[in-house]
């Protein structure tokens, strides 16, 4: 295990005890401690010291390892995320204590979906995450992808007068959706920057067909009610189109 510090917060001790290397390698300023078991387990708990006379206890991670290699995969996100919440240096140079090969940033419909969205405040947010990775993790390899197609919705309410003596009003509410253009001008704007940076990008909105191509996913169940979101199948068919064009550049190579 890998747990993420401040330079200035104590290391944690592990109970089953563990083996404990501190401060194997830092950026800015977070250090990483390594914590090894030699045998597995499936559960550990991690305490600070009783006597803690640190002027911090800042804590911003942990990652698991196997210790048995191959192909790591971290999966990195919180619902309403979008990349001005990641743009941020503190942030990338925790990333890079991952030391990841490639990096696949995988994001757009939050920043657009937005009546007053404006595309200068996007492409600004979206260079300075581009700058930072390229500055700190000059090694790493980035793959963009486009938001999938979206829709704005909009709520209704009438009343319904119903009854013998139509003394009973009955609350209907109706829900329209709007397509959001938005998603399509972003996916354009990524596709753009990615050419002009000369860096990898998946275009996932037109892979999924664009505005015609949608109504084939709701038909099928794979997007949510609220239009925004995707069921478990559809996130999953994303993944595989994602998935089938890394394969289809890694045999190109």
């Amino acid at each position: 295990m890998h747990l993420v510090r401040t330079a200035s917060s104590l290391p944690l001790t592990a109970f089953p005890l563990a083996e404990l290397r501190t401060g194997r390698f830092s950026t800015g300023a977070y250090v990483v401690d390594t914590i090894s078991w030699r045998s597995p387990y499936t559960s550990v708990t991690l305490t600070g010291a009783e006597e803690n006379d640190a002027d911090e206890a800042v804590y911003a991670g942990c990652v698991l390892l196997s210790g048995k290699g191959g192909v790591l995969v971290h999966d990195i996100g919180i619902n309403g995320a979008a990349y001005r919440h990641y743009a941020l240096a503190d942030y990338v140079e925790q990333l890079s204590l991952l030391e990841p090969q490639l990096l696949i940033l995988s994001m757009g419909t939050n920043d657009c979906y937005s009546a007053r969205f404006q595309m200068a405040d996007f492409t600004e947010s979206l260079e300075q995450m581009l700058m930072l990775v390229k500055e700190i993790l000059p090694k790493t390899k980035i793959l963009l992808t486009t938001p999938p197609p979206s829709f704005f919705r909009q709520a209704s309410t009438h009343y319904v007068v119903t009854g013998r003596r139509r003394k009973h009003r009955k609350k209907v509410t109706t829900m329209t959706y709007r397509f959001n253009e938005n998603a399509a001008r972003v996916s354009e704007e990524i596709m753009r920057r990615a050419e002009l940076h000369g860096i990898a990008a998946f275009d996932l909105f037109s892979a999924m067909g664009g505005q015609s191509g949608i109504n084939s996913w709701i038909a099928d169940g794979l997007m949510a009610g609220d239009r925004v979101h995707y069921s478990r199948d559809g996130y999953e068919r994303q993944g595989r189109l994602i998935t089938s064009a890394l394969e289809r550049a890694l045999t190109l190579r």
